[in-house]
């Protein structure tokens, strides 16, 4: 009886090692990757383009730069947190539903992980537009509810790592569901920081269905909230008040779109015509991201000059 209590004990090891060795076999980070990113079903197309350009910007400046994107299997099987030299997670627009059921339960649960280590080993997460409502605690897409117990969300909601309730499309700029008389889902917006930047239909706080959390009369007041950037016009109406880019301790949301491009590498429907954004704003607006991204994985990364520098 005694043996084979023992047998089926080595059997189990030897099954949790396989385990643990095919899980490794299929994550493709490496002691030296600092920068990972989404490519899970749900990923727009033009986003993806978009974060790839970016992070090929950087390495050509900074070449301790090491990234690598990331499969819905590869993040189910990446213990992200493990990576000491890891730093910055990014999720790129898309559709927010349809990439959380992608992640999975055990995708989601890896990338908080990362994002909640002992911040003695830095880690940061920086979510794109439909990034920003992954990262929420729940959401309004277009009024209606989607968070815990909505559907998939009911065993993988979203991420909460910014606890608040956020919202899009915003209206006023653009309906992201059925677009413009035009049929057009995007359009160049100005920002408080005096650049411009696309905008997709990403959430905010502030708006219409969801309290501004900044307010100090707020219910909600949340003091950790810094805001970096707000919309100052919606068609010439003020709207100083519409968080556009912001920071919550390691987290960085973007409603608009600062590492977007003209998809120069390949264009699709998802993508702006080509000259959309002027060359010297794309860079502009990829210096003062990269600033936020080493601010919140507190990271040194180089940052290329550019001609026109952010503000």
């Amino acid at each position: 009886m005694r043996i084979l209590f023992i047998y089926y004990l080595l059997i189990n090891i030897v099954k949790s090692f396989s385990y643990e060795l095919e899980g490794m076999a299929n994550c493709p980070i490496t002691s030296s990757t600092n920068i990972v990113y989404s490519m899970v079903s749900g990923v727009g197309s033009a986003s993806l383009i978009w974060v790839q350009d970016l992070l090929w910007w950087w390495k050509s400046y900074d070449s301790s730069i090491s990234y690598i994107g990331l499969t819905a299997s590869q993040l189910q099987s990446c213990d992200l947190s493990s990576y000491t030299n890891l730093r910055v997670y990014i999720n790129p627009g898309g559709d927010a539903y349809n990439q959380l059921s992608s992640l999975g339960t055990k995708g989601t649960a890896n990338i908080k992980a990362f994002v909640q280590r002992d911040q003695s080993n830095p880690s940061a997460y920086v979510g794109f537009c439909a990034g920003g409502y992954i990262a929420a605690h729940d959401y309004l897409w277009e009024t209606m509810y989607e968070g815990p117990g909505y559907y998939n969300y009911a065993s993988n909601p979203p991420l909460s790592l910014f606890p608040h309730t956020v919202e899009g499309s915003i209206f006023d700029i653009n309906d992201d569901q059925f677009g413009d008389q035009y049929n057009s889902k995007f359009r160049l917006v100005n920002v408080s920081n005096g650049h411009q930047m696309l905008y997709y239909g990403g959430s905010t706080f502030g708006y219409n269905g969801v309290e501004d959390y900044t307010n100090p009369t707020s219910s909600h007041y949340d003091s950790n909230i810094e805001v970096l950037a707000y919309y100052t016009d919606f068609y010439g109406f003020n709207s100083v008040n519409i968080p556009a880019v912001w920071k919550y301790g390691n987290v960085l949301l973007t409603s608009v779109h600062p590492e977007a491009d003209n998809c120069t590498t390949k264009q699709d429907s998802d993508c702006p015509a080509e000259g959309t954004i002027p060359t010297e704003n794309i860079l502009q607006n990829r210096a003062w991201l990269l600033t936020y991204i080493n601010s919140v994985s507190n990271s040194s990364f180089g940052i290329p000059s550019v001609s026109l520098s952010p503000i």
